[in-house]
């Protein structure tokens, strides 16, 4: 999956075992599982201002309406990282449940991965695999 793509899930699985209708950013891919992050309209937990809130209780990054052609505006969740395996998200693409809304080329992705390197979770294993993307994005 390619770093910064919008995806649409018609059954989106959250972590506290509900399902719905949610867009996801792919953030890289590695050993077979693909990182993502969820993205939500709801404005309550976040700041209005546009791009990144890393200090923020809610770490976020902010899209305005019209940007990357949201029809509202958006904030990328950055609290909540969701790891899919590779071959599951290709089966769910091909039936038509998982597709593409955006691809990196439609936003300017460097900055939301720059906002997740200033985000501190402590989620070792995610560092790795947030690291060798940025590496790639400065030499791509």
């Amino acid at each position: 999956m390619t770093p910064g793509t919008f995806f649409f899930d018609s059954e989106f699985k959250f972590h506290d075992g509900e399902d719905g209708k949610k867009i996801f950013i792919t953030i890289g891919s590695d050993r077979g599982i693909t990182l993502v992050v969820k993205t939500t309209s709801k404005s309550k937990r976040y700041l209005n201002d546009f791009g990144c809130q890393s200090d923020h209780r809610f770490p976020s990054f902010h899209l305005a309406k019209g940007c990357c052609c949201l029809n509202k505006p958006t904030w990328i969740d950055l609290g909540e990282f969701y790891e899919f395996n590779d071959t599951d998200l290709l089966q769910k693409h091909f039936s038509g449940q998982v597709r593409e809304a955006l691809n990196k080329s439609q936003i300017q992705c460097f900055e939301f991965i720059v906002c997740l390197f200033w985000v501190n979770f402590g989620l070792q294993d995610h560092q790795k695999l947030l690291f060798l993307l940025h590496s790639s994005q400065l030499s791509g």
